[in-house]
């Protein structure tokens, strides 16, 4: 069976690379060594040319061995980028080839997160205290990655192994990209095609085909008039960008990883890999919502809701209990930080950066999370105690005779608040109230103690 068919026998994806000696040889010549650009934040921290360059052999012969294993994988390099979205290269074994070499140089001690420029701008513009926790953090991550190196290379590989299934194009408004018809899908129906579900869905797989097709085709003409620059893969890719304005995304790549084809791969792969059923649970999870927290923690948000939600209603999935939260979190913030030291943003005259806020961000709004989570606990606690006190809507309404309305709130807030104070506060037009009320109070604290 091969890897790239599903055990029901269902067929290849339709956008599955083919391979010519003709697109061999130009996606040779699209994936030489990372230039300097993409290599910049690397060389700042570990100062010599020739380690990065080891690092980077080293990160090729990974690349190496996991596509010779899983054709899905080394599908997988040969999927475009455009440097709106990942300016490390044209195709997508830059981003792979750039993590690993992050992941190699942690686990062998040759820099720390902290060293790096992105971090340390980062780091600068916190409080002491917040920024002494961020620091601890990192170092914390740098221990992780030591002790599962095995773990967080298999991670990187195969985070991004759905691109190709779920790879979609558009391109600026008056491009040649455009003119030449990379636009959104919905724009290619005319308003009286009448289509169902399954013609729409065959429809899109078409149209989606028939610009993967096309793109490639571009970018091999581009390579034949544009040689000179293969040398330096950004600029390459900016350069292609610059003239055809075309967009690349994967929306819900992660969701297809574990729930599409690609999760035969994953489980394959899973099944040897020797690690435990809860670092299998987590990784399966990792894949699926590594986008989540990027978003979630984007430019200066650090809610310890979108911590609590991210941490209960994704991560916890199917984990066993022997790993703790933060175990678990700090594995998911592990993988975000290769991922975004990897993806390369545009800065100006042809620099490069890496956006790390988001795990700042991340790290943060779990600081927040411990009294966050408190309160929660304390308000379930509060809100089963006033039930089985009787201390409800109902109860106020049917059998002390209040109205609904303001006066309901009133008597409710002034109870919560009775709870901390020991006093009951309420207005003027609930005195004839007050002893039952002051009642459930009691009742309601003593329940608390228990």
């Amino acid at each position: 069976m091969s890897r790239r068919s599903s055990p029901e026998g269902g067929a290849p994806h339709p956008l599955e690379i083919e391979r010519s000696p003709e697109s061999i040889e130009d996606e040779a010549r699209l994936s030489p060594l990372l230039d300097d650009a993409s290599l910049e934040g690397l060389l700042e921290v570990v100062k010599k040319v020739e380690t990065v360059r080891v690092l980077e052999h080293e990160a090729q012969e990974v690349l190496f061995k996991y596509g010779a294993e899983y054709p899905k994988i080394a599908d997988s390099f040969l999927v475009p980028q455009s440097p709106d979205k990942h300016a490390e290269g044209p195709l997508m074994e830059s981003h792979l080839r750039l993590a690993i070499m992050y992941t190699r140089g942690i686990e062998q001690n040759l820099f720390h997160f902290a060293d790096i420029l992105e971090f340390q701008k980062q780091l600068a513009s916190l409080s002491e205290e917040d920024r002494a926790y961020v620091a601890h953090e990192l170092e914390e991550m740098e221990r992780v990655v030591r002790e599962k190196p095995k773990f967080f290379e298999m991670y990187l590989m195969f985070h991004d192994i759905a691109k190709l299934d779920t790879i979609g194009f558009v391109a600026r408004e008056g491009s040649q990209g455009e003119a030449l018809g990379f636009m959104k899908f919905e724009k290619t129906i005319g308003n009286k095609e009448k289509l169902d579900d399954t013609e729409l869905a065959d429809r899109k797989v078409e149209y989606q085909r028939h610009l993967f097709k096309l793109y490639r085709e571009l970018l091999a003409g581009f390579v034949a008039k544009h040689g000179d620059l293969l040398d330096r893969p950004a600029a390459f890719q900016e350069s292609f960008y610059d003239e055809y304005g075309i967009s690349i995304s994967h929306l819900q790549h992660g969701q297809e990883a574990i729930h599409g084809d690609a999760r035969y791969t994953i489980l394959e792969a899973l099944s040897g890999s020797g690690f435990s059923s809860a670092d299998q649970a987590a990784f399966r999870n990792m894949v699926e919502y590594h986008i989540e927290p990027h978003m979630s923690f984007a430019e200066a948000r650090r809610d310890p809701k979108s911590y609590s939600d991210l941490l209960t209603k994704r991560m916890r999935k199917a984990v066993a209990p022997e790993m703790s939260d933060v175990e678990l979190m700090r594995l998911l913030r592990v993988g975000q930080v290769f991922d975004l030291l990897a993806n390369k943003k545009m800065g100006d005259e042809g620099a490069r950066f890496s956006e790390v806020r988001p795990t700042v961000n991340f790290i943060l709004a779990e600081k927040a999370y411990a009294p966050y989570a408190a309160e929660q606990a304390r308000r379930v606690r509060e809100n089963q105690a006033l039930k089985d006190a009787g201390m409800t809507s109902e109860w106020l309404m049917q059998t002390r005779g209040i109205p609904q309305g303001a006066l309901i709130g009133a008597a409710l807030r002034g109870v919560r608040e009775g709870i901390v104070t020991g006093t009951l506060d309420i207005p003027p037009e609930l005195e004839d109230h007050r002893a039952a009320l002051e009642e459930k109070l009691s009742a309601i604290r003593v329940l608390l103690k228990e």
